[in-house]
């Protein structure tokens, strides 16, 4: 079909990011990208165009955006939906571009927008025209050579989803099989054409572990990725709410069952002027405290205290518990 049911280009938004308080979409029409500021209620403010995608292989959405360190916005295309019969392909393969737009620096006030017009790009995958990409990035740590890992800086590597990434092992530095690898390319995110084209400065990953020939005809089955990466020196962003324990049974302790219900009583009650309710959430806490401290509710406690946990008892007692 011919629109799959979809909303018109002008409304269809696929890439999201958010970077300095503003939130970052892709307009399937041109494509464009465009931004929202997000006020402090959550709410949006008002929409602002950044810049027109163009001058690429194809017009092919931008599925996914990213922000490197630099605050340089990168961008992965995806290719159009395709509904196969046999579940081989899901979309158009090798017609799509990871690139990255900066800043301009300075601003140059006779073009429309802030970002340069024309983006660098990097080659996905070994086939000359390096346009595998379907549509996923990320940015995760560094490759560390000393360790062998990937346990270097924050956001310095760059993984893009693609199809068929080395689908020619005929380059300048031959590279061994296999060739059918739909998955994962990762590379520096500052190899930037002219440099690591053909990506033989890459890892590829594939994504199910088949690599055999007859995957040449799995296209589109990859799309977006995202990476876990804990950062030294990140601020705390969750806080995690307290967490009060669960009820359990009040059970006296060198007590008469006869004082023990006269106890029970005294809290629950809410009519005397000399003893006030427990608030609610505080009660288990109170409840699972030693005997001692929910010994007030007797005739000899007429004006109990709110104690450091939380819990009401006499001022007598609180000062006992100040002093050890």
């Amino acid at each position: 079909p011919a629109t799959w049911g979809f909303t018109q280009l002008e409304r269809k938004l696929f890439g999201l990011a958010v970077r300095g308080g503003r939130l970052y979409y892709a307009v399937a029409e041109g494509p464009q990208i465009w931004s929202v500021r997000i006020n402090a209620d959550g709410s949006f403010g008002t929409a602002r165009w950044e810049l027109d995608v163009t001058d690429l292989p194809s017009t092919n959405e931008i599925a996914s955006i990213v922000f490197d360190p630099q605050g340089r916005m990168i961008l992965a295309q995806r290719g159009p939906q395709v509904g196969s019969f046999d579940y081989s392909v899901f979309a158009e393969a090798h017609t799509s571009s990871v690139v990255r737009y900066e800043r301009e620096f300075p601003d140059d006030p006779t073009t429309p927008g802030t970002w340069v017009e024309t983006p660098d790009s990097y080659a996905i995958g070994t086939p000359p025209e390096g346009t595998n990409a379907s549509g996923g990035i990320a940015l995760g740590p560094n490759f560390d050579e000393e360790t062998g890992s990937f346990s270097g800086a924050c956001s310095a590597y760059l993984w893009s989803t693609g199809d068929a990434l080395r689908d020619n092992l005929d380059v300048d530095a031959p590279l061994d099989p296999p060739a059918q690898v739909h998955g994962l390319q990762g590379n520096a995110h500052t190899l930037v054409r002219p440099q690591n084209d053909p990506p033989t400065l890459s890892f590829f990953a594939d994504y199910d572990g088949n690599t055999e020939d007859d995957q040449a005809t799995a296209q589109g089955h990859v799309g977006a990725i995202a990476i876990w990466q804990t950062c030294e020196g990140a601020p705390e962003t969750y806080v995690a709410p307290p967490v009060l324990p669960p009820p359990s049974p009040i059970r006296p302790e060198r007590s008469s069952s006869a004082t023990f219900a006269r106890t029970s009583a005294a809290v629950r009650s809410s009519s005397s002027p000399s003893i006030r309710p427990l608030e609610r959430g505080v009660r288990s806490h109170c409840m699972s405290a030693p005997p001692a401290s929910r010994s007030w509710p007797t005739s000899s406690c007429s004006r109990p205290a709110r104690s450091p946990a939380g819990c009401e008892i006499c001022p007598a007692m609180a000062t006992r518990r100040a002093r050890r």
